[in-house]
């Protein structure tokens, strides 16, 4: 298993979010609260914040991933026929850099 899909399987495991906390005023720690009441208590407000935003955070990290991961394969794919037009002389070195121009100023429109 990729370390992608262990983090997946992992975060498809967990407790379904939005997650919480709260600072508890009269103990030295804080508690992280899921959606169905769940708590696990915290000793730094950081720490706190950071595994409750985890809940959130990771499945938006992992969308992020596998969109740049597709849009990496895609230009590739294009930049690798650019090249293979150009290799048999069916494009100019000025025509073949043009197209690579036109395939970045597409990836920064789609992305």
């Amino acid at each position: 298993m990729s370390d992608l899909a262990a983090i997946r399987a992992r975060e498809q495991a967990a407790t379904p979010g939005p997650w919480s906390y709260k600072e508890l005023k009269h103990y030295p720690y804080e508690v992280v609260v899921s959606p169905g009441g769940d708590h696990a208590f915290v000793v730094w407000l950081p720490d706190g914040r950071f595994i409750a935003h985890a809940r959130t955070d990771i499945p938006w990290l992992l969308a992020e991933v596998e969109r740049l991961t597709a849009e990496n394969a895609r230009l590739q794919g294009c930049i690798q026929s650019v090249l293979v037009h150009w290799d048999d002389g069916k494009l100019t070195a000025t025509e073949a850099l043009l197209e690579i121009r036109s395939l970045l100023e597409w990836a920064k429109a789609d992305g």
